[in-house]
């Protein structure tokens, strides 16, 4: 609990560095990690699947802002990404970013209006050890998508939008457990 607040306050500080924060306005999302209980690489070769939540997850927090602009940080790659919301392209040399583009893209093309934003984002799912943190920033970035602008969307059909986002916006071939 000491450490998720203490996260939450290192989001916080990233954003009022960057906007004239209002505490009432800052919508924050949360998603875990997973473990695959039996083996990785089952589910997009059609195999079975018996995943668990871990301890371990991706924070978004982040504000509207005008415009079309959004503006990203990643306190884990202590880096920041700007886009429009007109024109949002695959960066190679910001790959963290793209997680987060690709479900912006999917919302949009789904039909969804969305203005700009501020966001922080901060994981502590280790990357690259099989526990899902590129869908969990999927799933974090959609979630907070769906609270800032104040849509209803049911959960199966994100979690297929984000799947839609890792396949065809990132170019990752993966399966649909990670974002359930």
């Amino acid at each position: 609990e000491l450490i998720l607040e203490s996260r939450l306050e290192e989001l916080k500080e990233c954003l009022q560095d960057q906007v004239d924060l209002d505490p009432q306005k800052l919508i924050v999302a949360r998603a875990s990690g997973r473990a695959n209980l039996i083996g990785e690489h089952t589910d997009y070769n059609q195999g079975l699947v018996l995943p668990i939540a871990v301890d371990r997850d991706v924070l978004v927090a982040g504000v509207v802002q005008e415009g079309d602009q959004v503006t990203l940080h990643s306190l884990d790659f202590q880096d920041q990404v700007r886009f429009g919301l007109k024109n949002i392209v695959y960066d190679p040399a910001h790959p963290w970013a793209n997680y987060t583009k690709g479900v912006v893209q999917v919302f949009k093309q789904k039909g969804y209006t969305l203005s700009g934003f501020v966001a922080a984002i901060h994981g502590n799912i280790p990357i690259g050890a099989g526990m899902s943190s590129s869908a969990a920033i999927e799933v974090a970035v959609a979630t907070f998508l769906e609270e800032t602008f104040g849509l209803k969307l049911d959960p199966r059909e994100v979690a297929l939008w984000c799947v839609e986002a890792e396949n065809n916006f990132v170019g990752v071939n993966c399966g649909i457990m990670d974002q359930f």
